[in-house]
């Protein structure tokens, strides 16, 4: 009896043991798309930071020009030549530091904006004699308009009324670039999807708070009956007006 009563109780710790590797298989096996699916996401949304970003940003150029101090600098001491005569703006001509078609901003050393006009190659700047130098932003990319109306300029000579002291083209993230993607999202959706590499079973969406913490764009509208997987990108960007600006933005995927 003592035997069979042994065996019996090694019959059922195999069996309690069979039963206990069947329950963390099935656990296994109840988990693992999930994982999969969370691991999935989450290279999804890698790529999408990587690809969005691209998209958003832009070449800009900065350059910084100095003026002489002897320039201008007083209306009884003119800029010299036959029939000059002081006035409140400047012309710079053709010069490697900006393109044809490019948008333009100017600041002064106290980096307050002056209202400026880019004609062809041909610069003209609003500017008073105690502005010594000038800070040129150049990009494709949209900044607001500060227009210029005046024509009948000054026309400083370079390497000798005024020196380019430096050029710096960089990639940044422009605010702009962030709006035309929006844009492009709300009209052609499918294609941006495919373009970025998302699957047929997926969608996503993004978001950007600007440097007020106002969420000026949010796109895409996520089912409420679904898991949704988010990323935040902390990023310096370029606003409308050419400076420099934090904000946040907020990729989906569901």
């Amino acid at each position: 009896m003592r035997f069979f009563d042994k065996r019996g109780s090694h019959v059922g710790i195999m069996i309690s043991f069979s039963l206990f590797i069947i329950f963390l298989l099935s656990t296994f096996l109840m988990i693992n798309p999930a994982l999969k699916e969370n691991g999935d996401k989450s290279s999804v949304l890698n790529s999408l930071e990587q690809k969005i970003l691209e998209n958003v940003s832009s070449n800009m150029t900065i350059t910084l020009i100095k003026i002489e101090e002897s320039y201008g600098l007083s209306e009884k001491n003119p800029p010299k030549g036959k029939g000059v005569q002081w006035k409140n703006c400047l012309t710079f001509n053709e010069t490697e530091a900006w393109n044809l078609g490019e948008n333009i901003v100017v600041r002064n050393n106290a980096s307050v904006r002056l209202s400026s006009n880019l004609n062809s190659y041909t610069l003209r700047v609003n500017w008073t004699k105690r502005d010594k130098f000038l800070k040129i932003y150049s990009s494709s990319e949209y900044f607001e308009s500060m227009i210029l109306s005046l024509n009948d300029c000054m026309l400083p000579q370079e390497g000798k009324d005024f020196f380019i002291k430096s050029i710096k083209t960089q990639e940044y993230i422009f605010e702009s670039g962030i709006v035309r993607l929006k844009q492009k999202y709300d009209s052609s959706y499918e294609d941006v999807k495919k373009y970025f590499g998302v699957s047929n079973e997926e969608e996503f969406g993004f978001s950007f708070i600007n440097s007020q913490g106002i969420t000026s764009i949010d796109v895409g509208k996520e089912p409420s009956k679904t898991s949704i997987y988010s990323k935040e990108i902390p990023i310096i960007y370029v606003n409308n007006q050419s400076n420099f600006a934090s904000g946040v933005l907020k990729l989906k995927v569901w």
